[in-house]
Protein backbone atom coordinates (compact mmCIF):
# COMPACT_ATOMS: atom_id res chain seq x y z
CA UNK A 1 0.00 0.00 0.00
CA UNK A 2 2.95 2.29 0.65
CA UNK A 3 3.60 2.15 -3.05
CA UNK A 4 0.47 3.97 -3.60
CA UNK A 5 0.37 7.47 -4.58
CA UNK A 6 -1.93 9.34 -2.05
CA UNK A 7 -5.05 10.51 -2.69
CA UNK A 8 -3.65 14.33 -1.69
CA UNK A 9 -0.68 15.43 -1.67
CA UNK A 10 -0.32 18.68 0.08
CA UNK A 11 3.25 19.06 -1.20
CA UNK A 12 2.44 19.27 -4.69
CA UNK A 13 1.00 21.92 -7.29
CA UNK A 14 -2.96 21.97 -7.05
CA UNK A 15 -3.40 20.61 -10.53
CA UNK A 16 -1.20 17.37 -9.84
CA UNK A 17 -3.98 16.49 -7.27
CA UNK A 18 -6.89 16.39 -9.98
CA UNK A 19 -8.10 12.72 -10.35
CA UNK A 20 -10.19 12.71 -13.41
CA UNK A 21 -12.58 9.70 -14.32
CA UNK A 22 -12.48 10.29 -18.10
CA UNK A 23 -11.42 12.20 -20.49
CA UNK A 24 -13.54 15.55 -20.49
CA UNK A 25 -14.48 16.93 -24.23
CA UNK A 26 -14.10 20.39 -24.45
CA UNK A 27 -15.56 22.62 -27.25
CA UNK A 28 -19.56 21.81 -28.88
CA UNK A 29 -21.42 18.96 -28.72
CA UNK A 30 -20.55 16.42 -31.14
CA UNK A 31 -24.13 16.24 -32.25
CA UNK A 32 -24.77 16.99 -35.84
CA UNK A 33 -27.17 19.37 -37.46
CA UNK A 34 -29.37 16.99 -39.97
CA UNK A 35 -30.34 20.35 -41.89
CA UNK A 36 -26.37 20.57 -42.86
CA UNK A 37 -26.94 17.18 -45.41
CA UNK A 38 -22.79 16.94 -44.25
CA UNK A 39 -23.26 13.11 -45.88
CA UNK A 40 -23.15 14.54 -49.52
CA UNK A 41 -20.98 15.90 -51.45
CA UNK A 42 -21.16 19.09 -53.05
CA UNK A 43 -22.19 18.07 -56.33
CA UNK A 44 -24.20 15.71 -55.35
CA UNK A 45 -26.42 18.64 -53.61
CA UNK A 46 -26.26 20.25 -56.70
CA UNK A 47 -27.70 17.35 -58.60
CA UNK A 48 -30.46 17.08 -56.05
CA UNK A 49 -31.34 20.43 -56.20
CA UNK A 50 -31.49 20.61 -59.75
CA UNK A 51 -34.17 17.47 -59.94
CA UNK A 52 -36.12 19.04 -57.02
CA UNK A 53 -36.29 22.65 -59.33
CA UNK A 54 -37.54 20.42 -62.26
CA UNK A 55 -39.86 18.47 -60.77
CA UNK A 56 -41.36 20.42 -58.08
CA UNK A 57 -40.99 23.91 -59.57
CA UNK A 58 -41.14 24.05 -63.07
CA UNK A 59 -43.44 21.31 -63.87
CA UNK A 60 -46.08 22.59 -61.87
CA UNK A 61 -45.17 26.06 -63.61
CA UNK A 62 -45.68 24.96 -66.46
CA UNK A 63 -48.99 22.35 -65.58
CA UNK A 64 -50.38 25.99 -64.28
CA UNK A 65 -49.80 27.86 -67.13
CA UNK A 66 -51.27 25.30 -69.35
CA UNK A 67 -54.44 25.06 -67.00
CA UNK A 68 -54.41 29.27 -67.48
CA UNK A 69 -54.59 28.90 -71.06
CA UNK A 70 -57.51 25.94 -70.90
CA UNK A 71 -59.44 27.61 -68.45
CA UNK A 72 -59.75 31.23 -71.31
CA UNK A 73 -61.01 28.03 -73.66
CA UNK A 74 -64.00 26.76 -70.47
CA UNK A 75 -65.12 30.04 -70.39
CA UNK A 76 -65.58 30.47 -73.83
CA UNK A 77 -67.77 27.24 -73.71
CA UNK A 78 -69.84 28.57 -70.84
CA UNK A 79 -70.82 24.76 -70.47
CA UNK A 80 -71.56 25.16 -66.57
CA UNK A 81 -73.09 27.67 -64.90
CA UNK A 82 -71.53 29.84 -62.23
CA UNK A 83 -72.35 27.59 -59.32
CA UNK A 84 -71.36 24.66 -60.58
CA UNK A 85 -68.56 25.81 -62.54
CA UNK A 86 -67.16 27.50 -58.98
CA UNK A 87 -67.91 23.70 -57.12
CA UNK A 88 -65.80 21.91 -60.43
CA UNK A 89 -62.76 24.64 -60.01
CA UNK A 90 -62.70 24.04 -56.22
CA UNK A 91 -62.76 20.45 -55.98
CA UNK A 92 -60.58 20.42 -58.81
CA UNK A 93 -57.86 22.54 -57.11
CA UNK A 94 -57.90 20.77 -53.91
CA UNK A 95 -56.94 17.13 -55.90
CA UNK A 96 -54.17 19.06 -57.83
CA UNK A 97 -52.80 20.87 -54.43
CA UNK A 98 -52.84 16.86 -52.72
CA UNK A 99 -50.68 15.59 -56.54
CA UNK A 100 -48.55 18.16 -55.94
CA UNK A 101 -48.07 16.52 -52.33
CA UNK A 102 -47.74 13.30 -53.68
CA UNK A 103 -45.23 14.18 -55.67
CA UNK A 104 -42.87 16.18 -53.67
CA UNK A 105 -43.19 13.45 -51.26
CA UNK A 106 -42.18 10.55 -53.51
CA UNK A 107 -38.87 12.72 -54.27
CA UNK A 108 -38.24 13.28 -50.72
CA UNK A 109 -38.51 9.69 -50.21
CA UNK A 110 -36.81 9.24 -53.09
CA UNK A 111 -33.44 11.11 -52.53
CA UNK A 112 -33.71 9.83 -48.84
CA UNK A 113 -33.46 6.33 -50.21
CA UNK A 114 -30.75 7.01 -52.66
CA UNK A 115 -28.44 8.93 -50.05
CA UNK A 116 -29.49 6.87 -47.27
CA UNK A 117 -30.31 9.74 -44.95
CA UNK A 118 -32.20 10.09 -42.16
CA UNK A 119 -36.02 11.82 -42.62
CA UNK A 120 -34.68 14.52 -40.47
CA UNK A 121 -32.31 15.97 -42.92
CA UNK A 122 -35.45 17.53 -44.73
CA UNK A 123 -37.08 18.72 -41.32
CA UNK A 124 -39.58 15.29 -40.88
CA UNK A 125 -38.86 14.77 -37.49
CA UNK A 126 -42.04 13.76 -34.96
CA UNK A 127 -40.52 13.65 -31.57
CA UNK A 128 -41.37 15.45 -28.73
CA UNK A 129 -45.04 16.31 -30.56
CA UNK A 130 -46.18 18.49 -27.22
CA UNK A 131 -43.08 20.81 -27.57
CA UNK A 132 -43.59 21.05 -31.47
CA UNK A 133 -46.75 22.49 -31.25
CA UNK A 134 -46.00 24.81 -28.82
CA UNK A 135 -43.44 25.57 -31.24
CA UNK A 136 -46.29 26.08 -33.68
CA UNK A 137 -48.35 28.96 -31.70
CA UNK A 138 -45.04 30.38 -31.10
CA UNK A 139 -44.86 30.13 -34.96
CA UNK A 140 -48.36 31.45 -35.62
CA UNK A 141 -47.93 34.43 -33.31
CA UNK A 142 -44.28 35.22 -34.89
CA UNK A 143 -46.79 35.10 -38.46
CA UNK A 144 -49.12 37.44 -37.43
CA UNK A 145 -46.83 39.52 -35.77
CA UNK A 146 -44.74 40.06 -38.76
CA UNK A 147 -48.42 40.40 -40.07
CA UNK A 148 -48.76 43.55 -38.65
CA UNK A 149 -45.68 45.13 -39.39
CA UNK A 150 -46.36 45.09 -42.92
CA UNK A 151 -49.73 45.71 -43.00
CA UNK A 152 -48.64 48.92 -41.31
CA UNK A 153 -45.53 49.75 -43.87
CA UNK A 154 -47.52 48.63 -46.95
CA UNK A 155 -50.78 50.55 -46.16
CA UNK A 156 -49.46 53.68 -46.79
CA UNK A 157 -47.79 52.88 -49.94
CA UNK A 158 -50.88 51.52 -51.39
CA UNK A 159 -53.03 54.53 -50.91
CA UNK A 160 -50.16 56.18 -52.52
CA UNK A 161 -50.14 54.33 -55.12
CA UNK A 162 -52.48 54.60 -58.44
CA UNK A 163 -52.70 50.86 -59.50
CA UNK A 164 -53.54 50.01 -55.88
CA UNK A 165 -57.50 49.32 -56.86
CA UNK A 166 -56.58 46.72 -60.17
CA UNK A 167 -53.97 45.07 -57.53
CA UNK A 168 -56.97 44.86 -54.88
CA UNK A 169 -59.35 43.32 -57.74
CA UNK A 170 -56.68 41.09 -58.67
CA UNK A 171 -56.38 39.69 -55.12
CA UNK A 172 -59.96 39.36 -54.88
CA UNK A 173 -60.35 37.03 -58.08
CA UNK A 174 -57.75 34.88 -56.56
CA UNK A 175 -60.20 34.33 -53.31
CA UNK A 176 -63.14 33.79 -55.48
CA UNK A 177 -62.36 30.32 -55.91
CA UNK A 178 -61.21 29.62 -52.92
CA UNK A 179 -64.01 27.82 -50.79
CA UNK A 180 -64.75 30.41 -48.19
CA UNK A 181 -68.19 29.09 -47.34
CA UNK A 182 -67.37 25.54 -46.83
CA UNK A 183 -64.70 25.21 -44.32
CA UNK A 184 -64.81 21.51 -44.40
CA UNK A 185 -63.59 22.05 -48.11
CA UNK A 186 -61.46 24.81 -47.15
CA UNK A 187 -59.24 22.47 -45.03
CA UNK A 188 -58.90 19.87 -47.35
CA UNK A 189 -57.13 22.52 -49.82
CA UNK A 190 -55.32 23.98 -46.93
CA UNK A 191 -53.79 21.58 -45.60
CA UNK A 192 -51.71 19.77 -48.94
CA UNK A 193 -50.97 23.69 -49.52
CA UNK A 194 -49.16 23.74 -45.71
CA UNK A 195 -47.59 20.74 -46.39
CA UNK A 196 -46.36 21.05 -50.05
CA UNK A 197 -44.94 24.43 -49.20
CA UNK A 198 -43.21 23.82 -46.44
CA UNK A 199 -41.96 20.75 -47.32
CA UNK A 200 -40.73 22.42 -50.88
CA UNK A 201 -39.41 25.75 -49.69
CA UNK A 202 -37.93 25.29 -45.84
CA UNK A 203 -37.72 21.36 -46.18
CA UNK A 204 -35.64 20.50 -49.15
CA UNK A 205 -34.91 24.34 -50.50
CA UNK A 206 -33.00 25.73 -46.99
CA UNK A 207 -31.03 22.47 -46.48
CA UNK A 208 -29.54 22.23 -49.93
CA UNK A 209 -29.35 26.00 -50.74
CA UNK A 210 -26.92 25.98 -47.61
CA UNK A 211 -25.26 23.13 -48.14
CA UNK A 212 -24.38 24.76 -52.24
CA UNK A 213 -23.85 28.42 -50.92
CA UNK A 214 -22.54 27.92 -47.51
CA UNK A 215 -25.05 30.11 -46.43
CA UNK A 216 -28.13 29.90 -44.29
CA UNK A 217 -28.50 33.58 -44.80
CA UNK A 218 -28.46 32.97 -48.66
CA UNK A 219 -30.41 29.98 -48.65
CA UNK A 220 -33.59 31.26 -46.85
CA UNK A 221 -33.38 34.72 -48.91
CA UNK A 222 -33.19 32.79 -52.21
CA UNK A 223 -35.93 29.77 -50.91
CA UNK A 224 -38.19 32.67 -49.69
CA UNK A 225 -37.84 35.16 -52.93
CA UNK A 226 -39.07 32.07 -55.05
CA UNK A 227 -41.92 31.02 -52.62
CA UNK A 228 -43.25 34.50 -53.06
CA UNK A 229 -42.50 35.29 -56.70
CA UNK A 230 -44.60 32.39 -57.42
CA UNK A 231 -47.61 33.99 -55.60
CA UNK A 232 -48.08 36.76 -58.27
CA UNK A 233 -52.11 35.91 -58.71
CA UNK A 234 -52.54 37.65 -55.25
CA UNK A 235 -50.56 41.09 -56.76
CA UNK A 236 -47.36 42.50 -55.49
CA UNK A 237 -48.98 43.68 -52.48
CA UNK A 238 -49.17 40.06 -51.46
CA UNK A 239 -46.20 38.62 -53.13
CA UNK A 240 -44.80 41.39 -50.45
CA UNK A 241 -46.62 39.95 -47.43
CA UNK A 242 -45.63 36.45 -48.77
CA UNK A 243 -42.21 37.05 -48.57
CA UNK A 244 -42.21 38.37 -45.01
CA UNK A 245 -44.32 35.67 -44.27
CA UNK A 246 -42.09 32.93 -45.39
CA UNK A 247 -39.09 34.73 -44.10
CA UNK A 248 -40.66 33.86 -40.62
CA UNK A 249 -41.47 30.38 -41.31
CA UNK A 250 -37.86 29.85 -42.47
CA UNK A 251 -36.67 31.49 -39.35
CA UNK A 252 -38.64 28.78 -36.94
CA UNK A 253 -38.13 25.95 -39.55
CA UNK A 254 -34.45 26.51 -39.04
CA UNK A 255 -35.00 27.17 -34.92
CA UNK A 256 -36.82 23.69 -34.71
CA UNK A 257 -35.25 22.05 -37.28
CA UNK A 258 -38.71 20.53 -37.99
CA UNK A 259 -41.16 20.99 -40.43
CA UNK A 260 -44.06 19.87 -37.88
CA UNK A 261 -44.41 23.48 -36.00
CA UNK A 262 -44.08 25.41 -39.73
CA UNK A 263 -46.92 23.30 -41.39
CA UNK A 264 -49.28 23.43 -38.46
CA UNK A 265 -48.42 27.55 -38.16
CA UNK A 266 -49.08 28.06 -41.88
CA UNK A 267 -52.47 25.62 -42.21
CA UNK A 268 -53.55 27.45 -39.10
CA UNK A 269 -53.13 30.80 -40.25
CA UNK A 270 -54.36 30.41 -43.70
CA UNK A 271 -57.57 28.66 -42.37
CA UNK A 272 -58.08 32.33 -39.73
CA UNK A 273 -57.45 34.04 -43.07
CA UNK A 274 -59.55 32.42 -44.58
CA UNK A 275 -62.22 32.60 -42.32
CA UNK A 276 -61.25 36.44 -41.97
CA UNK A 277 -62.00 36.69 -45.57
CA UNK A 278 -65.32 35.14 -45.45
CA UNK A 279 -66.70 38.14 -43.23
CA UNK A 280 -64.97 40.85 -45.15
CA UNK A 281 -65.68 39.79 -49.04
CA UNK A 282 -69.23 40.78 -48.84
CA UNK A 283 -68.16 43.74 -47.09
CA UNK A 284 -65.80 44.62 -49.79
CA UNK A 285 -68.46 44.00 -52.36
CA UNK A 286 -71.28 46.07 -51.49
CA UNK A 287 -68.75 48.91 -51.17
CA UNK A 288 -67.08 48.43 -54.66
CA UNK A 289 -70.58 48.66 -55.84
CA UNK A 290 -72.05 51.79 -57.96
CA UNK A 291 -74.10 53.47 -55.46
Amino acid sequence: MSDLPPVYDPGQPPLANVVLARPVQTGLSATTNPLLLGKLSHAAAVTDLALIVVLLLGVPLVLDLLMALEAVDMDETAWLDDFHEQVFAQLFIILYKWAEVILASAVAVMLLWFHKLSPASYGVNFRRPLRQLAWALGTLAGVYAVMAITVMIITPLMLANEAVEEDVMQRMEFLDVLPTEEPALAFLLLLPVAIHEELLFRGLLIPYLRRISGSAVLAVFISTGVFAALHWTQGWVGVVQVFFLGLTFAVFFLRTRSLMPVILAHLAFDMLQLQLMRFLLPITNAASQPT
